[in-house]
């Protein structure tokens, strides 16, 4: 039992009705009518619908003679049974179909019926936003004729965040594991970022009824997802006000220079040490004025102006994009 469509001799579609309608905008959308015939004349048009011959959805119109590689078959279907004698009772059919050029908003496939099967929306933009800088675009550091490194609005610039939203339909929530996976980066490459590049910023979702069969949710999740070529990494340069104790030397070898000035830890006097708070005082410059200055690791002051150490932060914890079900591979 089944349907199949009728073909000319030579196998090509020989439609009883045939037209084209072209838009404002020079979309072209054909309209064809083909004729089915049934194996039995209890066949319906679900079986029409599925008959041996039937354009696949989303293949090139191709059509009697002519064809144009452009326009795809839609998922648009009408069948109604063909005007016909008593004595051929429903054996034939009726089958419209159409072809378009106009953009899917979809996929054009058969599973229109379940959700789940509905592959992810993506869709982006860029979220502007100010940040301080310290270099030029040369990668030159930022600083003053005085070796102070500037602050404050004169250097904050404006810069751009790729933002890619993911929408997919999910038979589960995991709400426990998406709560985790929030305000989280990459632990791998993604979207053609290396590692720690992108960052899940946001997520939303609704639980919708499945309008086929019982009375089944599903749900419709929204990620909404930020890129830094960068890394979400933070840079500190390492400067303050407190410094290990010591003082710049006025004579002597090492005069101009930062030498340690030993501390009383217990009644005896130590070496200064740099895991101990206790062991800081208030900078004071060459002409003991208080100030801020930039610091070495060990939280003397740093002269080189041109090549501060630098206090990396790792703040965000990593999560395997890849487990949300969504294609994680370069645009």
């Amino acid at each position: 039992m089944g349907a199949s469509v009728v073909t000319t001799g030579s196998g090509a579609l020989a439609p009883t009705e045939w037209s084209l309608s072209i838009d404002d905008d020079g979309h072209r959308t054909y309209s064809v009518t083909l004729l089915v015939k049934a194996d039995t004349f209890v066949e319906g048009p679900l079986a029409v619908s599925q008959a041996t011959g039937m354009p696949v959805i989303g293949t090139a119109y191709s059509v009697g003679g002519e064809s144009d590689s452009y326009a795809l078959r839609t998922a648009f279907l009408e069948t109604k049974v063909h005007k016909q004698t008593d004595s051929s009772k429903n054996y034939y059919w009726d089958a419209k179909i159409k072809y378009t050029t106009r953009p899917f908003e979809r996929c054009p496939d058969d599973a229109t019926g379940n959700p789940l099967l509905e592959p992810a929306k993506i869709s982006g933009g860029f979220n502007k936003y100010t940040e301080e800088v310290t270099t030029d675009r040369h990668g030159q550091r930022l600083l003053f004729s005085n070796l102070q490194i500037p602050h404050g609005p004169q250097v904050e610039f404006d810069r751009g965040r790729a933002a890619v939203r993911v929408v997919q339909n999910q038979q589960t929530l995991g709400l426990a594991a998406l709560v985790a996976m929030v305000d989280t980066v990459n632990d791998a490459a993604m979207w053609g970022f290396s590692p720690r590049c992108v960052k899940l910023s946001n997520a939303t979702w609704e639980r919708i009824i499945q309008t086929t069969g019982d009375c089944v949710y599903y749900y419709r999740v929204t990620y909404d997802f930020e890129t830094d070529y960068d890394t979400f990494d933070r840079d500190l340069v390492q400067a303050g006000t407190m410094v290990l104790s010591g003082k710049y030397a006025t004579s002597g070898a090492n005069e101009g220079s930062w030498i340690d000035v030993q501390v009383k830890e217990n009644g005896t006097l130590q070496d200064p040490d740099p895991t101990n708070p206790r062991h800081f005082i208030r900078y004071r410059d060459r002409h003991g004025n208080y100030g801020r200055t930039l610091l070495d690791l060990e939280g003397r002051p740093h002269d080189d102006a041109d090549s501060p150490h630098e206090l990396e932060v790792e703040y965000y914890s990593e999560s395997n994009f890849a487990l949300l079900g969504f294609d994680t591979g370069a645009f």
